[in-house]
């Protein structure tokens, strides 16, 4: 029993050695609270618990309290506790004591630790502070870290806040840190932390080894980055070295900058621009690359690859509408682009197809025809004068037929086109020589595919590339000439260049691109967003306007129109059919089309429906059969839609689905059913394709409602983004949301109807049709969406057929074809167009295709082949397409034409106005009755008395007859006698003196002789055309200019010079022959030749001739195109008439008028007089200049003269401007520059202290230097040397002493920026020009002095006076003079040499010399050798030689050098003793 006993006691014993878990409350009772060391009290309302002693809490312990509240003791011992909780948060304030926390602890609020703090693997809900150090090992801090006093060190903790060392180191491995890592004194060392705030050493240094950063990082000495990721940000320090390290990339760069040493790169990538000192450089080793800019330089030289991406257009909008900046630039850069006429984007076939939702996405599509193209205005970043790389995707539509069709554009800059053979050229100007470089490259492009091209330039090779591969080189010497154009894409700002294609993805880079980097930029995605481009109407305004165009075809007239805010497309009226077309193009191919809308049928008795129709864009719509045909399909005889493709109806009577009255296919009667039928022409196709069953429910009109009704909204879409289907989905909502109809879910319409492909642009129309039965047809709130929507652009509005009513059966007539873009035909399209005819008894030569390269007029041939038949002609469509529902016009009503057997043959050529044409072959015929196709003379030889009239065609009026034979021919029928040879054939001369397209008619109907009774009639439409285009300005100015230089006078009017930009007078007339070869120039034009006032034509081109400066630019005018109007001239002027035409350079022109084709006949222009000359409407000035530091590199002593630093001399920079505030660069040619070189200007000291600002003056004699003289840029610069400036020391300091920076204002005279011509700085109300220096370096300035101080000694040794530099300085105590150690410009040699004067007792000159030694930090000394024995006394030390700066009004008696006092003999004797006595008692 004992021994059992003695084993119990044992495990008890055991038991009591070990610590248990324990729960403790901070409640107000205390009585549960950790253990304490000393005394708990509580303060603050029970919120503040105190400890005078130590608390412990060991592993397993639980501290909890109800509320917010703050623990506080002497120190803290914790073994993985967990203190407090998110409901009730427990802060812990350590005191003297500190804080050890061992195991895993977790605390729900902030730590905090008046002495040290050392924790591991904690938890940290709020910030840890301190003031002594801080070490704490795993876990996360969700606030701040922070010493005042003490260092910090961290592994492996996340850090949510930020990290503040204010007196101490910072040293982390591991973990992340979301704020900055602040050490205002000492070093901060990094490895393997993820610093996502940036890093701080106030005055020492950074060391980071791995990890991924990014922000901004300095320190005063050395940052030393090793294998870290920097993702963007910035290093500023004394020195930096990265290696193995990557820092930014190509969409985010970054920034270095060393303040006193290089930057040192080993095994690094990195991308932004690096700054070493001036006298340093960047350093670039072991397969460092660097992309961006090295300055001063690198070592090696030009190892930086400045790549830069500058301007990055995906063009990948979903629309544009030409507004300003819609066309982004994706660079950061902001150069965003502007569409201009009709430019948007398609997404049908991109470069690259997508991929995980990354592609080329949509891409810009560009029509030639209207002179589309994307353009930025000027930005300095794109004048690319260095090494660059551009890129490009390019599917060209079609090649120029001659010339070039150009790509992109900078014009002098760089440029680059496609020739007619499929080759790239390249093309640009440079200075260094001033030359035209080109060349081309070898390999092509593939009309209608992607092509991916590039050019790179560098000053030794330059290369164009194509899919990636060489396709051209070239080593062309010279800079590419910077200009002030803009960039375009697709367009180069000369007529007839303008892409037709496809193009996307710019890309600009600063730098040449490796051949590496160019493959991949063929290969380069990025994300795609399907967005959808919408159409919308409510129809809720009076009228439909431009957006839709109507049409009505039907035995009742009705017109769709806006009733009621909706748009209604039938009345109730029976055997109604109408169209309306919205103005706007849909791809087919890889196209989605939803069109959405509510829809109204009421107030009938529920017949027939609508349809939305899908045309081929390339015929002009134009409606189908009324009843239950629906508009789209064929009615018997009446044809179908025009070029209709797709038709999908809301059948309320149930014909559509009907095959009866020559529909094809078709289940029969589908009352209140939806169904679609297919393809067709004429009265063939538009078979019936699908359809829902009939009695949808509820139905699909509300016939007995008087009021609109049903009001359901139908969802109709068309899916062809999968190759080779065309899905369609008709679904409706009645009121519960969309159901999608039986029958029509993914249709597959294509297949359907048989065909593999669809028309590459579609037409949207919206018909509607009644029948017997009737209802009123509404829609509203339509929605259209797409993948791809294009505008229309410009439009033909119809076709206009001229021809002679009769034509002979043996002989086919020809019949001229004008596309019109007005009403009357005024105006005509005039890019290529292709044309299909349509003849009913009557037959077209070449099939009826009628090709214009130009012009818009054409010549076809037709043949009526049967007597006294009537054929009727027309257009059945063309591309471009004309607009919708158009209607041809014709000669005759009806446009018919009926066959004879007899009559006159006779062609009037071309005639030039007043001209006559001779020998015009007049033929009367008849059919041969051997074989009815041919002719035969229509009667024998003899004169006959022949009827001619004319009529005015185009215009319709005029007031010159036609001249026949010397007649005058006119509207009333006049004979004249002929005479015909065997042949039946006589001579006519034809003059018209006036312009226009004529018709001249010939009538022969005898009463008598055998001849009677006989009818033959013939007519012949001709067109005169003027000679030339007289232009004429201000007839004295042009007088006054009679030379090609600076003696032609200021262009004027009346008295007002006219300059650069301004506006003048222009008009432009006309007139006709006078005599063959006659120039055609104002001088020989505008004098005797006849006016053509009948001369009517719009898109006359204006250019500008460049008579002087020879090597100048011809400039740009104000307008470039004007339209010529009928009547004795057109002036040019707006609205308000007021003078529209400007030229925007400076120098003497020449206005050229090139005129498109008239009435399908090349005509020729004018050329003016001289005009000018002119001068540039205003000067612009700027100024650049910086002083530097005198006395090393911060400061300079007031009285000391202060240099320019170098490349920042006074420059000021004198532009001209025309009136609309652009460079006019041809002022800087030659002696067409007026500006005499202006004088120095005065300097002022804008420091603000008025005392002080009246000190500073200008030292030296200035000398000028032009830099930049005749390199045709605008501009020239005027560069001061010889001169420095200083501020006049004060005689006694005050508070306008205390050190400052230099601020100075340049100023010039208006005077001396006026030219010669009056032109001047602010323009007419002539102003001086201030600027302010800037500080580059530019300099502190400080009052100084330097004193000498008083020494005493034995004459037996040497003697040393203390010297002292000083400067006037701001203390607490006020300002004072304090020594100054940043002197770097007083020596040994600068002080000059000693003087000593003033010998008293028995020292005399000769027994002691003087040398300055020592000068460096503001302090020196002057030593005097011993003077020797019985030589004793004093001598005055001075220095008379040393710089004015330093010199001091010691005396009240002015600035003077100052003295000491050396005294030889002296002995100072032993330092005082004092005794003590102590007394005792």
């Amino acid at each position: 029993m004992l021994a059992v006993c003695r084993l119990v006691t044992l495990g008890i014993l055991l038991l009591a050695g070990q610590a248990m878990a324990e729960s403790y409350s901070l409640e107000p009772n205390q009585k549960n609270l950790p253990a304490c060391s000393g005394a708990w009290s509580r303060s603050n309302g029970n919120s503040v618990y105190a400890c005078s002693g130590q608390i412990t809490l060991s592993a397993g312990d639980v501290l909890t309290a109800s509320g917010a509240v703050t623990l506080r003791a002497a120190g803290f011992s914790i073994a993985s506790a967990a203190i407090g909780s998110g409901s009730g948060p427990i802060s812990i304030e350590a005191d003297w004591g500190g804080i050890t926390a061992t195991g895993t602890s977790t605390f729900s609020a902030g730590v905090s630790s008046n002495g040290s703090a050392s924790l591991s693997t904690a938890t940290i809900a709020g910030s840890l502070t301190g003031s002594g150090s801080i070490t704490m090992s795993g876990g996360s801090v969700e606030g701040d870290v922070s010493s005042a006093s003490g260092s910090i060190q961290l592994t492996g903790v996340t850090v949510v806040g930020a990290i503040t060392a204010n007196s101490g180191s910072i040293t982390l491995s591991g973990g992340s840190v979301d704020g900055l890592v602040n050490s205002n004194c000492c070093d901060v060392v990094s490895t393997g932390t993820n610093l996502q705030g940036g890093a701080r050493s106030g005055s020492s240094s950074l060391s980071i080894t791995g990890g991924v950063i990014q922000g901004d990082f300095s320190s005063n000495n050395a940052a030393t980055l090793n294998t870290v990721t920097m993702v963007s940000g910035t290093v500023l320090a004394g020195s930096i070295s990265f290696t193995d390290s990557t820092a930014g990339s190509s969409t985010a760069s970054v920034t270095m900058a060393s303040r006193y040493n290089a930057i040192s790169l080993s095994g690094s990538q990195v991308y932004g621009d690096l700054t070493a000192p001036d006298y340093s450089t960047v350093n670039v080793a072991n397969g460092s690359n660097v992309y961006g800019t090295c300055k001063p330089n690198s070592t090696p030289a030009n190892a930086c690859k400045s790549t830069k991406l500058l301007l990055s257009w995906w063009l990948n909008e979903g629309g544009w509408t030409g507004a300003v900046g819609e066309v982004l630039d994706r660079s950061g850069n902001n150069l965003h682009g502007q569409a201009y006429n009709g430019a948007s984007t398609a997404a049908t076939a991109p470069a690259l197809t997508t991929v995980a939702g990354q592609g080329t996405c949509r891409y810009g599509s560009f029509t030639g025809a209207s002179r589309q193209y994307v353009q930025t205005a000027h930005n300095d970043a794109l004048s690319l004068q260095q090494e660059f790389t551009i890129g490009v995707w390019v599917r060209p539509r079609t090649l120029p037929a001659s010339g070039l069709m150009s790509i992109l554009s900078k014009d002098e800059n760089y440029e680059f086109h496609l020739r007619p053979d499929g080759t790239v050229n390249w093309w640009w100007q440079t200075t260094g020589p001033s030359a035209t470089r080109e060349f081309s490259s070898t390999g092509k492009v593939v009309v209608g595919q992607w092509n991916h091209v590039v050019i790179r330039y560098t000053r030794t090779q330059q290369t164009i590339y194509i899919n990636g591969t060489v396709a051209g080189q070239a080593s062309l010497s010279g800079t590419p000439l910077a200009n002030s154009d803009p960039l375009q894409l697709g367009w180069d700002q000369l007529a007839g260049r303008h892409f037709d294609g496809d193009l996307d993805e710019l890309r600009i880079y600063q730098g040449a691109l490796s051949n590496s980097d160019i493959a991949a930029l063929a290969t380069e995605r990025h994300a795609c967003s399907q967005a959808l481009q919408c159409v919308s109407d409510d129809f809720d305004r009076p009228l439909l306007g431009s957006d839709w165009i109507v049409s009505s075809r039907g035995l009742s007239a009705f017109t769709p129109a806006i009733i009621g805010n909706r748009l209604r497309l039938t009345s109730n009226q029976g055997n109604v059919a109408t169209a309306s077309a919205l103005q706007r193009l849909f791809p087919g191919e890889g196209n989605f089309i939803q069109a959405q809308f509510k829809y109204y049928a009421y107030n009938g008795n529920g017949a027939d429906g609508i349809a939305l129709i899908l045309s081929d864009a390339t015929q002009t719509p134009q409606p189908g059969g009324y009843g239950g045909s629906l508009g789209y399909a064929q009615l018997n005889s009446t044809s179908g839609f025009a070029g209709g493709w797709l038709g999908i109806a809301l059948d309320e009577y149930g014909n559509f689905s009907n095959p009866t009255e020559n529909r094809q296919g078709g289940p029969g009667l589908r009352q209140d059913s939806v169904s679609i039928r297919g393809p067709g022409s004429g009265t063939s196709g538009y078979r019936y394709l699908a359809g829902t069953p009939a009695g949808l429910n509820p139905g699909v009109d509300s016939a007995s409602s008087s009021s609109p009704a049903p009001g359901h909204t139908y969802r109709i879409t068309i899916d062809a983004r999968t190759a080779g289907k065309a899905l369609v989905t008709v679904e409706r909502d009645t009121g519960s949301g969309f159901v999608v109809l039986p029958g029509l879910e993914s249709f597959d319409a294509l297949a359907a109807s048989g065909q593999t492909s669809m028309p590459e642009n579609l037409y949207l129309s919206l018909t509607g049709s009644t029948g017997g039965s009737n209802n009123i047809h509404e829609i509203d709130d339509l929605q259209i969406c797409a993948s791809e929507i294009k505008p229309i652009g410009q439009q033909i509005h119809h076709f206009d057929l001229s021809y002679s009513p009769t034509s002979l059966t043996c002989n086919p007539q020809e019949v001229t074809v004008s596309a019109c873009l007005n009403e009357d035909c005024s105006k005509l399209y005039t890019e290529a167009m292709e044309v299909a005819l349509a003849a009913e008894n009557a037959v077209w030569f070449e099939n009826g295709i009628l090709k214009i390269p130009g012009g818009g007029v054409g010549t076809a041939k037709l043949q009526v082949p049967q007597f006294k038949k009537v054929a009727t002609i027309g257009v059945s469509g063309s591309t471009p397409p004309a607009l919708s529902f158009g209607t041809t016009t014709c000669s005759t009503p009806g446009c018919t034409v009926t066959g004879v057997k007899s009559g006159f043959l006779f062609d009037v050529p071309t005639l030039t106005a007043a001209k006559p044409q001779e020998e015009i072959a007049f033929r009367a015929v008849k059919v041969d009755p051997e074989d009815p196709s041919t002719c035969e003379p229509g009667f024998a030889g003899g004169t006959r008395n022949i009827a001619f009239s004319s009529t005015y065609d185009n215009p319709a009026t005029g007031t010159q007859p036609v001249i026949i034979n010397g007649e005058a021919i006119g509207a009333k029928a006049t004979e004249l006698p002929l005479s015909f040879d065997s042949q039946a054939v006589a001579r006519l001369s034809v003059r018209y003196d006036d312009a226009g397209k004529m018709t001249l008619a010939a009538r022969y109907e005898p009463t008598s002789g055998n001849e009677a009774g006989l009818l033959m009639e013939g007519s012949d439409l001709f067109v005169s055309k003027p000679y030339g285009l007289c232009i004429q300005t201000i007839p004295a100015a042009e007088q006054a200019c009679t030379s090609d230089n600076v003696a032609c006078p200021l262009f004027s009017n009346s008295g007002t010079v006219i300059r650069a930009g301004d506006p003048f007078p222009v008009s432009v007339r006309a007139v006709g022959w006078q005599s063959d070869g006659e120039a055609l120039t104002a001088d020989q034009l505008c004098a005797g030749n006849i006016t053509t006032p009948n001369f009517e034509l719009a898109g006359v081109v204006l250019t500008s001739e460049l008579v002087a400066p020879a090597s100048g630019q011809v400039g740009s005018l104000s307008l470039t195109e004007y339209n010529h109007e009928l009547g004795a001239e057109t002036k040019l002027v707006n609205s308000a008439q007021q003078d529209v035409m400007s030229i925007s350079e400076v120098g003497i022109f020449r206005l050229v008028a090139t005129p498109p084709d008239y009435l399908g006949e090349p005509i020729h222009g004018g050329t003016s007089n001289r005009i000018g000359r002119f001068s540039p409407a205003f000067l612009g000035a700027t100024g650049s200049a910086s002083l530097t530091p005198s006395c090393g590199p911060v400061f300079s002593y007031q009285g000391q003269p202060m240099d320019f630093a170098a490349g920042w001399e006074p420059s000021l920079t004198v532009t001209g401007y025309n009136r609309q505030g652009d460079v006019t660069q041809n002022y800087d040619r030659g002696e067409f520059w007026r500006l005499l070189t202006p004088a120095v200007g005065g300097y002022a000291s804008a420091v603000g202290r008025a005392g002080l600002d009246a000190r500073l003056s200008a030292t030296g004699s200035p000398t000028a230097a032009i830099v930049g003289a005749d390199d045709g840029d605008g501009s020239r610069i005027y560069r001061w040397s010889g001169q420095s400036l200083m501020y006049s020391p004060a005689d006694k300091p005050s508070a306008d002493d205390l050190p400052f920076t230099a601020k100075v204002v340049q100023t010039f005279s208006a005077a001396s920026l006026t030219d010669a011509d009056a032109v001047c700085v602010a323009g007419t109300d002539c102003q001086p020009f201030s600027y302010a220096f800037t500080e580059q370096p530019g300099s502190e300035v400080r009052l100084g002095r330097m004193q000498i101080g008083n020494a005493h000694g034995s004459e037996l040794q040497p003697l040393v006076l203390p010297l002292t530099i000083e400067s006037w300085q701001a203390t607490a105590g006020g300002p004072v003079f304090r020594t100054e150690i940043e002197d770097q410009c007083t020596s040994e040699g600068s002080l000059g040499g000693v003087q000593l004067d003033g010998f008293t007792g028995r020292l005399t000159s000769g027994k002691t010399t003087a040398t300055v030694a020592s000068i460096g930090l503001g302090v020196g000394q002057v030593a005097l050798s011993a003077p020797g024995s019985g030589n004793d006394g004093s001598v005055e030390v001075s220095l008379p030689g040393m710089p004015d700066w330093l010199r001091y009004d010691w005396r009240g008696a002015g600035r003077e050098a100052g003295r000491g006092l050396a005294s030889f003999g002296i002995y100072a004797g032993s330092k005082p003793l004092i005794f003590r006595r102590e007394l005792y008692r």
